[in-house]
């Protein structure tokens, strides 16, 4: 696997990257988990900056298609100064969006799903902190705008709003949407934007939501991960006889550091050397039908070091679907900030990788990369030069699963999957 900087020419200059030996407890060999051929990534654009100074971060819009917005960055300047871009399946910017209420809000997570069933796709996205709620919008073609449908932004409880997904999980008509709060706040919104119901997760912050039916009753759960201290990862349902949400379980990622707990179980760096689970947030966790390196349906979760005081690095960790560790790596010390990942097959052979952001303390520099695992936990290959963030990597195939081109979205940077 390689990749082509940015500042180099396409054809001239390659960066080569390392195939790992796998360390993780009771892995298949390299030769059989990883790709069978070498994978080139080269930069292919970075998207333009509206606001000077900002940093970006990227989100992917399951569930459109065509010259429908495809994905959205956004970018900040600060919490009071946020700007939406979205992009079609071209890389082309076709509208731009800004919090109405406080003027610029900072915009936590976008995403999107048909909320009423006319086969359309709305835009959903959390807001923090003078208009902390929930937006949902909807792309005007003829105006090439983000028409606001509804907003959610009369509850302020906490400061701000995270987490936010678009799900079937009452037998209503309609898609719902379910919204996380740093107070561990967990709410449901009908198709319309109004209140179903309120889940506390003991006061954690609610870094990320993702849902899935494994059960196969025709309802979707919720995948929730929760920080900090310690990081949790959450299974919750709608009880439609009660009309309430309830936690089916709960599995601690990270130590709790405030009580002094620690976990005992064996995880190696990439040079072998052994050290335990680590971080203090769990920042994401993501379902996979065909996780499990068994078959069925897994959790990929990211937890990270969100302050220097904290000792222990963040890890990558593989959940089972009763919240039980499979695996886990954890980021040496150099490495100290993990924080994001997420299912992809980036390699073709029909089984999902897990990517992971890096950030590499160096002398004098700062490497910032992604990480590559196959499902079995062997790190397949570490790409310096990636500029991943708290969102994403995220891999985009505008044309559908299984084709290509295969992108990498990485803050505003644009990356393709050559083979």
């Amino acid at each position: 696997m390689r990749l082509i900087p940015p500042s180099w020419p396409v054809l001239k200059a390659v960066l080569f990257l390392i195939f790992l030996p796998c360390h993780a407890e009771e892995s298949v060999s390299l030769s059989q988990g990883g790709p069978s051929l070498p994978i080139e990534i080269r930069h292919v654009r970075t998207l333009e900056n509206p606001l000077p100074g900002s940093n970006g971060n990227c989100h992917l819009l399951p569930g459109t298609a065509g010259e429908e917005p495809r994905f959205a960055v956004s970018l900040a300047t600060s919490y009071d100064n946020c700007t939406v871009v979205f992009y079609n399946a071209q890389l082309e910017k076709v509208a731009t969006w800004r919090e109405p209420i406080a003027g610029g809000e900072k915009v936590m997570v976008i995403t999107s799903g048909d909320l009423d069933g006319d086969g359309g796709v709305e835009i959903v996205l959390s807001v923090r902190k003078k208009a902390a709620g929930a937006y949902a919008l909807q792309w005007n073609e003829r105006t090439d705008e983000m028409d606001t449908i509804w907003s959610f932004t009369d509850v302020h409880e906490a400061p701000f709003y995270r987490g936010i997904e678009v799900g079937n999980f009452t037998a209503d008509e309609g898609k719902e949407v379910c919204l996380g709060a740093d107070d561990g706040g967990l709410y449901l919104l009908d198709k319309d934007g109004k209140f179903l119901a309120r889940r506390n997760l003991k006061g954690a912050t609610i870094q990320s939501i993702d849902v899935c039916d494994h059960d196969g009753d025709g309802l979707d759960e919720m995948i929730v991960a929760t920080g900090r201290n310690p990081g949790q990862v959450h299974y919750v349902r709608w009880v439609p006889e009660t009309l309430e949400l309830d936690v089916a379980w709960s599995a601690n990622v990270t130590p709790d550091y405030r009580r002094g707990d620690d976990y005992d179980g064996p995880v190696f760096y990439h040079d072998g050397t052994p050290t335990r689970r680590g971080g203090n947030n769990s920042y994401e966790a993501l379902y996979h039908p065909n996780g499990h390196p068994d078959g069925g349906g897994a959790i990929a979760v990211g937890t990270e070091q969100e302050s220097p005081r904290y000792a222990r690095a963040g890890s990558v960790l593989l959940l089972d679907m009763e919240g039980r560790e499979l695996w886990h790596y954890t980021y040496p010390p150099a490495e100290e900030r993990g924080g994001a990942c997420g299912f992809a097959d980036i390699t073709g052979d029909g089984r999902p990788e897990i990517l992971s952001r890096y950030e590499r303390k160096l002398t004098g520099t700062q490497e910032v990369g992604i990480l590559i695992f196959d499902n079995r936990g062997c790190v397949l290959a570490r790409i310096p030069g990636v500029t991943a963030s708290s969102a994403g990597p995220y891999v985009f195939r505008p044309n559908g699963d299984g084709t290509h081109p295969i992108y990498v979205l990485a803050t505003r940077n644009v990356y393709e999957v050559v083979e």
